[in-house]
């Protein structure tokens, strides 16, 4: 159990997140919406936005991520790609609204040059489930400080990390990082 202090219905016992930060990117479970050949956010997608926004709030140590827009197969390349580049700009700029800094967002579109769901070999057209996986946006993550997170052995193992990216604290050290962490929270 990845989550041993929530009652999860996902295989790693956590509750399901439409937006969940990694190692390397902000992911997102769901589809950012925008009207049909324009860069225009459509309205049902405002709440994961508003998500997102809040993910970039509680992870200051988060100094830049590039958002990226990716178009399907079909239609003009270079339309596709100036689709690509005008929704990632919309994101980045609807963020920067909800009160995300500018400083730690760019935007780049890379129309359909990158599909995770690419044509088979014989294949003409892309299905409509490959269409709506290659149409997306991802936040990729550029620059970040390094998070360094106490928790108990137990709580290590039952993340998955092995003893090499473990360092054991004695009881001083632990009280000290308790402390540390208790100053912390409570400058805030």
């Amino acid at each position: 159990d990845r989550c041993p202090n929530e009652k999860g219905t996902d295989s790693k016992g956590c509750i399901p997140r439409r937006v969940e930060v990694t190692e390397a990117a902000i992911e997102i479970h769901d589809a950012i919406n925008f009207a049909s050949g324009k860069a225009v956010i459509a309205k049902s997608s405002d709440a994961l936005i508003a998500e997102i926004a809040d993910v970039f709030k509680q992870n200051p140590q988060i100094k830049k991520v590039s958002i990226e827009g990716h178009t399907d197969l079909s239609g003009n390349a270079k339309k596709n790609q100036k689709l690509s580049e005008d929704r990632a700009k919309a994101v980045m700029d609807r963020l920067i609204k909800l009160g995300v800094e500018a400083d730690r967002l760019t935007s780049k579109g890379f129309g359909s040059s990158k599909p995770v769901e690419p044509l088979a070999k014989g294949q003409k057209k892309e299905t409509k489930e490959q269409a709506a996986k290659n149409r997306r946006v991802e936040f990729n993550i550029v620059e970040q400080e390094e998070v360094k997170t106490t928790m108990t052995v137990q709580e290590a193992r039952a993340a998955g990390y092995d003893s090499s990216q473990v360092k054991t604290l004695t009881a001083a050290e632990s009280a000290a990082a308790a402390e540390a962490e208790k100053a912390a929270a409570e400058k805030k």
